[in-house]
């Protein structure tokens, strides 16, 4: 990359072409709908699945979401850190536009199907009585799919922000024998 004065300082500093960084921006965008494609592949599974096993189901869906969003923001980082924007407020709103729809889709996607097109791909089932009232056993699941999620969530976020910290303090001090 060869050097070039920076346009606000007047210093010399690293140049990066603008081509370089649109084709790594389509690279980008083309993995971001990779994986965008295999969560929704994953969340319609677990649709399909919850039809048969609701709890278990409605549980391998909200870990399935954390295990994606978890993923994804390591990738995203990557993406973003390999278009090399010039300043730090650039990287950051791309950053963080990326996550958004990201994390707005795989979190979003199921509870989506359930209440607009269950009882088009299903027709009715035990829960929903006549024709006409189909809306009513998709709400039922919809409030039942929402409560495990966001319990599983709760459950996750517990977890990493404050019992595997404590943990790698107990760790940390064990090792450098502050801990009898």
């Amino acid at each position: 990359i060869p050097d070039m004065d920076d346009a606000v300082t007047g210093r010399p500093g690293a140049f990066f072409p603008p081509h370089r960084r649109t084709c790594r921006v389509a690279f980008a965008k083309l993995v971001t709908l990779i994986c965008l494609g295999l969560s929704v592949a994953f969340l319609v599974g677990c649709v399909y699945y919850k039809r048969a096993n609701p709890i278990p189901g409605a549980v391998v869906n909200s870990v399935g979401i954390i295990v994606f969003k978890l993923a994804y923001e390591k990738v995203a980082v990557k993406l973003c850190d390999a278009e090399n924007w010039m300043t730090d407020t650039v990287y950051a709103d791309k950053l963080i536009s990326r996550l958004s729809v990201f994390n707005f889709v795989n979190s979003y996607f199921s509870l989506f199907f359930t209440i607009f097109f269950y009882c088009w791909a299903f027709g009715n089932d035990k829960d929903a009585v006549p024709r006409g009232a189909c809306g009513m056993g998709a709400y039922r699941k919809l409030q039942q799919d929402l409560g495990i999620l966001l319990a599983t969530q709760i459950f996750a976020q517990n977890i990493t922000n404050f019992i595997v910290p404590y943990i790698q303090l107990i760790v940390k001090m064990k090792k450098e024998g502050g801990l009898e």
